[in-house]
């Protein structure tokens, strides 16, 4: 059969005078063909993988990013009750980040649990990242250490508020200790380094897919 198409499409430029001489001809078209035919297969499977997986990742950062913002609109209001505390009677201005203080001793760890819970509705997603994150490493994926950089980066800013989060229920301690106030005064700061964290990471990581989306799919154009 395979004979009769090269001949076909040949025109019968070639004549068999030996019969062998034709099959070894065939052969090696049929091989050809064939290796030809398994490359393009493994090319393609390759690209189904590597999009697959950028899928799976992109959608639990997506989720991960969504669930976070329930935590971080708390955290903006645990700001607006600090402020509150400044016009307390028992706010005194010459003690650092007093107003704080007197929320955390007032509602501290009240807020604590209601944060607490928020947060650990993005474990899984945590948990998931950190998984693929480590599955990408063997897919010889391009510039694959700008995804892992904005993911991790991403993944530090739970840690950083699932920190600031515990200290909201530690309402007894000695808050002249030089410890203390370094760490009260990182936890003032945790919104502004959240926000510009968070904004960054998401569009070094948004940056990373599209490249590479555009190198697979200039692939398969091929």
């Amino acid at each position: 059969m395979i004979f009769s198409i090269f001949m076909s499409m040949t025109g019968g430029l070639f004549k068999v005078q030996n019969p062998e001489i034709a099959t070894t001809i065939i052969s090696l078209i049929t091989l050809i063909v064939a290796l030809y035919a398994l490359t393009a297969w493994k090319k393609q499977h390759k690209i189904k993988i590597l999009t697959s997986f950028l899928d799976e990742l992109t959608d639990n950062v997506h989720e991960f990013t969504q669930l976070m913002n329930i935590p971080l609109q708390h955290l903006k209001l645990i700001e607006m009750l600090h402020e509150e505390y400044k016009y307390d009677t028992n706010f005194d201005s010459n003690i650092k980040n007093h107003s704080a203080i007197l929320f955390i001793q007032a509602h501290g760890e009240e807020h604590h649990k209601m944060m607490r819970s928020s947060l650990s509705d993005c474990i899984c997603s945590y948990a998931k990242i950190s998984s693929l994150m480590v599955k990408g490493k063997v897919l010889c994926i391009r510039e694959y250490s700008e995804c892992l950089s904005s993911c991790n980066s991403l993944l530090q800013q739970y840690e950083i508020l699932d920190l600031y989060c515990a200290n909201l229920a530690i309402k007894n301690r000695n808050w002249e200790n030089p410890k203390v106030v370094q760490n009260l005064d990182f936890m003032m700061r945790t919104n502004n380094i959240l926000n510009k964290n968070l904004l960054d990471a998401k569009l070094k990581y948004n940056a990373f897919l599209e490249r590479e989306y555009t190198y697979i799919f200039s692939k398969c154009k091929k």
